[in-house]
């Protein structure tokens, strides 16, 4: 091959790699709570990898299980999913669950509290990668270990978080706990919680 058509060749991938992340970022979007659904769940439900949940000022009384590919954004002092509830039934689940899901998964500017699950109270995640950044994680139960966060066959990204007042019932990993994971923890505040971080 000459080199002029080699030169051709390489001009055209570029184009079609930049076209297609171009392709890509416009077909991403942004799905808004309360504005286009009334609760977080539903909003990641409807949404597709490459799209964001916005989820607006507000106090949200729910359980939430994270998509694939789908960023989930607030604003940690002005967002809470929280998991109290008035209803006489209580529901031994963590506040946010990711189950296999990839590394462009992400759970960003919550507060975070409530919670009450046998392993991770706050956050459970299992064969996971996903990012959790820039939360306050605090006040979360787990009748086991990792009352804060538990992680399972897991290699999380575990970024600017602020984790406090979590307990576990042994005093075992009561701020974060992990099992068979390669996380990556920067930059974290760990503090008072009851077993610290296993």
């Amino acid at each position: 091959m000459g080199r002029k058509k080699r030169n051709l060749w390489l001009f055209l991938l570029l184009c079609f790699g930049f076209l297609l992340i171009s392709v890509t970022r416009a077909l991403a979007t942004t799905i808004n709570v309360p504005g286009n659904y009334s609760t977080i769940q539903s909003a990641i439900n409807a949404a597709s990898p490459g799209d964001t949940v916005q989820v607006a000022a507000g106090i949200y009384e729910e359980r939430i299980r994270l998509r694939s590919g789908v960023t989930v954004q607030g604003d940690p002092y002005e967002t809470a999913i929280v998991g109290y509830t008035d209803s006489p039934i209580v529901t031994e689940k963590p506040i946010v669950k990711a189950e296999n899901v990839g590394a462009n998964t992400k759970i960003d500017g919550f507060l975070i509290m409530g919670g009450d699950a046998w392993p991770g109270g706050g956050i459970f995640c299992d064969n996971s990668s996903l990012i959790i950044s820039n939360n306050i994680i605090a006040l979360n139960n787990a009748q086991d270990i990792g009352g804060g966060i538990f992680c399972d066959g897991a290699s999380p990204k575990i970024v600017n978080n602020i984790i406090l007042l979590n307990s576990a019932h042994n005093n075992y990993g009561g701020g974060i706990a992990f099992r068979d994971s390669d996380p990556i923890i920067v930059n974290n505040t760990v503090t008072e919680n009851e077993g610290g971080v296993v």
